[in-house]
C-alpha cells in the first residue's frame, strides 16, 4: 500500500517560515524574507495572500505548485504615527474564504524623535518672508525650542505666526518658539518683515508735503523780510521788503496789503517803489495800507521802504506779518499774512 500523509489542520497546507529583524522603524521601510512551502501534492491558484501589522495592511495575489517551497521578499511600512510597542506580524493565505496557511512574528517599534527642519526665505518688495518648517517624522510627541535673531526696529515691523515671544540674550534680541509637535504633524513658522507700510507713510506725507507747497505756490504769496543798508563807514540804516507773488493762473483785482509799524520804530516820508493808500497812526504805531487795482497771473510786485529806530536801540527785533485782502470769486473776504520778519539792530 503506499503511504499517504494527512494534514490536520488546513492552515497548515501552506507553511512559511518568516526571517525579519525584531525592531522596525515607524515610518521606514523594514524588508523581510518568507519561505513558503506547499504540504500537499496539489496546485493551489487563485490565492489571496494577507499581510498584516498593526494599522499596516497588504493583499496580493498568490500560487504555489505541489510540493513547492521558495521564498519572497517584502517591504513592511508602517505608518509614521505607529506609537512603540509590540506588534504582532501576520502572514494568512486564503483560498476563498478557507485558510491555506498561517504565519505570525513578533515585531517591537521603538521610540522615533526624527524631526525634520528646513528653512525657506522669500523676499518681496520691501518685505522678507521666513519660514522655519518642523516635521515630526517620528512616533513620539515632540517638544523643539525655536529661536531667531532679530533687530529692534526690524522687530517693530515683524509680525509671526504662531505669535513669539521676544527675548534678549547679551544685547541680542531672539524671537522664541515652544513648540510641541505631535507624530505626523508639520509646524510652520512664519516671521513676516514688511516695511511697505513705513515706506506708503513716508511717500504720502512727501505727496502730502508736495501738494501742499504746490498750493501754497500756486497761490497768492506775500513775504516780509528787512535787511541792512549801509550808507557810509559807520552808518547804516534798514528797508522793509514786502514782496507780493501771483502764482494763479488768473489775475487778481482789487489787493489790499496792510502793514504795522510799531511805535518804537519810525519810517522815512519816501517810498521808493508804491506809495500807500493811507497811513493811520494808532496807539501802537502806524498802519500803512497799500491798494493794488490788479496783479496778472505770475506777476510780483515789490514794495519797500526805510525805517530806523526812534530810541538808541540794538539786538535782536521782529517786525509782525503784514497782511493782504482780496475778494474771491464768490465775494469772499480772503486774508493772507506774511512771515514776521525778524532783524537784528546794530549800534552805530
Amino acid at each position: 500500500y503506499p503511504l499517504t500523509s494527512f494534514i490536520s489542520n488546513s492552515d497548515e497546507i501552506i507553511s512559511m517560515q518568516l526571517n525579519i529583524a525584531n525592531k522596525a522603524v515607524s515610518g521606514k521601510d523594514t524588508p523581510f524574507y518568507v519561505s513558503f512551502t506547499n504540504n500537499l501534492n496539489e496546485d493551489f491558484n487563485n490565492l489571496k495572500l494577507y499581510i498584516t501589522a498593526g494599522s499596516f495592511s497588504q493583499e496580493q495575489d498568490f500560487s504555489i505548485k505541489a510540493k513547492e517551497r521558495f521564498g519572497k521578499n517584502f517591504i513592511l511600512t508602517l505608518p509614521i504615527d505607529t506609537p512603540p510597542g509590540e506588534y504582532n506580524l501576520v502572514l494568512k493565505i486564503y483560498s476563498g474564504e478557507t485558510l491555506k496557511g498561517n504565519g505570525k512574528t513578533i515585531l517591537r517599534v521603538d521610540p522615533n524623535k526624527e524631526l525634520e527642519e528646513k528653512t525657506s526665505r522669500v523676499n518681496g518688495f520691501l518685505s522678507t518672508k521666513v519660514i522655519i518648517t518642523k516635521i515630526n517624522k517620528g512616533n513620539i510627541l515632540t517638544n523643539k525650542q525655536v529661536k531667531y535673531p532679530i533687530g529692534s526696529f526690524e522687530n517693530l515691523f515683524t509680525e509671526t505666526t504662531p505669535k513669539a515671544t521676544l527675548t534678549n540674550e547679551n544685547g541680542q534680541k531672539y524671537l522664541n518658539w515652544n513648540l510641541l509637535i505631535k507624530s505626523g504633524e508639520q509646524i510652520d513658522v512664519t516671521i513676516d518683515t514688511n516695511y511697505a507700510g513705513l515706506f506708503f507713510t513716508i511717500l504720502g506725507l512727501i505727496v502730502l508735503a508736495g501738494l501742499i507747497y504746490y498750493i501754497k505756490t500756486r497761490s497768492i504769496r506775500l513775504t516780509k523780510k528787512v535787511i541792512m543798508i549801509r550808507e557810509g563807514h559807520d552808518k547804516h540804516s534798514y528797508k522793509v521788503i514786502l514782496n507780493l507773488q501771483n502764482y494763479t493762473r488768473k489775475p487778481i483785482h482789487n489787493l489790499k496789503i496792510i502793514d504795522l509799524l510799531p511805535a518804537l520804530i519810525k519810517h522815512y516820508s519816501d517810498f521808493v517803489t508804491l506809495e500807500p493808500k493811507n497811513i493811520q497812526q494808532g496807539s501802537r504805531g502806524l498802519r500803512f495800507v497799500w491798494e493794488i487795482s490788479k496783479l496778472d497771473s505770475n506777476e510780483e510786485r515789490m514794495i519797500s521802504y526805510k525805517i530806523e529806530p526812534q530810541l538808541n536801540l540794538f539786538g535782536n527785533i521782529k517786525l509782525p506779518p503784514a497782511s493782504l485782502h482780496f475778494l474771491a470769486k464768490n465775494n469772499k473776504l480772503i486774508v493772507r499774512k506774511s512771515n514776521s520778519a525778524p532783524f537784528r539792530l546794530s549800534k552805530q
